[in-house]
């Protein structure tokens, strides 16, 4: 028993012993050299004056390196804003620039278009009177003599005379147009009126290779229901008789500028007519094709028309409330009127104007 207790008594002594001497080590080995050296080294760090003075450099340069750093990067910003807003002046100016390099730019390109489009308009203009020149060449002038100046002519040759007067009233049974309606028409137009000739003078020239006649007559037309007689000059070339080339040519022997000079005479002789005679300006348009509209109405039933005014022969009628293009009014209250395309007359009290 008592072996057993010592041994216990020996145990518990041994635990202390060693945690005695496992303190006394910690405390010894740790907790005094620890300590010693985590003081020394916060002394060390905290109450060393040269290291106080380090660190407050260190702050010191930490701060002004921060506040240089602050400082440059302020002088960066301000630099960056002067350079942006100069960059900006300078973009604007630039802009500026070429926005009036563009405006002179397109100003010279619509200067060269205006110049372009009048080159244009000059060409254009030469190129219509070099095409109308062409026309004229190729087109026969319907108001020129249709002769070569360098033939001779023969005025008044009796064969011709006499015919061109039977035309001219009608009186005559030759074919003048070969079929050709619209040229009968026209030519039935401007003699349905004529009462008379006088002063008749005949022109004529041979085409010596075809054997062609170029014949103009020149004369005074009486016009049915007017007084005062209109010259003319006629072109009777225009008119291919069959057999008109088979006439000999015997007469006057003339120069051109023989027959021009009747020519030109006889205009200036129309010219004072017309200015003197209402009824006969009035023919003359009708017969150019100036009046056209219908102007009257018709106020009898079965209205005669006459090819002369009081005893012409009737050649139709009109009935109450027919359209009419009167051309004029002539003698004894007749009216001469447009029938069926060319003139013709009728009594004026049945005709209204309108």
């Amino acid at each position: 028993g008592t072996a057993v207790v010592d041994a216990a008594e020996s145990a518990e002594d041994l635990t202390e012993a060693d945690e005695a001497g496992i303190a006394d080590a910690d405390d010894a080995g740790i907790t005094d050299a620890d300590e010693e050296d985590l003081t020394e080294a916060d002394d060390g760090l905290i109450t060393d004056p040269d290291a106080e003075a380090d660190q407050t450099q260190g702050d010191d340069a930490a701060i002004a390196d921060e506040e240089e750093d602050t400082t440059e990067a302020d002088d960066a910003d301000t630099v960056g804003s002067d350079e942006e807003g100069t960059t900006e002046a300078d973009d604007a100016a630039a802009e500026g620039a070429d926005d009036e390099e563009l405006t002179e730019a397109e100003d010279a390109l619509n200067a060269n278009i205006d110049e372009a489009e009048e080159a244009t308009e000059e060409i254009t203009e030469d190129v219509w009177a070099e095409d109308e020149a062409e026309e004229e060449s190729e087109t026969p002038d319907p108001d020129a003599p249709r002769f070569d100046p360098a033939l001779p002519w023969v005025k008044n040759a009796a064969a011709f005379n006499e015919l061109a007067e039977q035309i001219i009233l009608g009186n005559t049974d030759r074919e003048p147009f070969a079929g050709d309606e619209d040229a009968r028409s026209a030519f039935e137009r401007s003699h349905a009126a004529v009462s008379s000739v006088s002063g008749l003078n005949t022109y004529v020239q041979c085409d010596e290779q075809s054997g062609e006649y170029h014949v103009f007559a020149v004369y005074e037309q009486g016009i049915q229901g007017i007084d005062q007689k209109l010259p003319v000059c006629e072109d009777l070339s225009a008119y291919p008789w069959a057999d008109f080339g088979d006439l000999t040519a015997q007469g006057e022997q003339i120069t051109s500028e023989e027959y021009l000079a009747a020519e030109q005479a006889n205009e200036t002789a129309v010219e004072e007519v017309i200015a003197q005679n209402e009824a006969l300006a009035a023919y003359v348009k009708y017969l150019n094709g100036e009046v056209t509209q219908t102007n009257a109405v018709a106020t009898g039933n079965a209205l005669n028309v006459r090819n002369a005014p009081k005893s012409g022969d009737v050649i139709g009628q009109l009935t109450k409330g027919d359209k009419v293009i009167v051309i004029t009014a002539v003698a004894d209250g007749w009216m001469m009127i447009d029938y069926k395309g060319k003139p013709a007359y009728a009594a004026g009290s049945y005709i209204e104007m309108q």
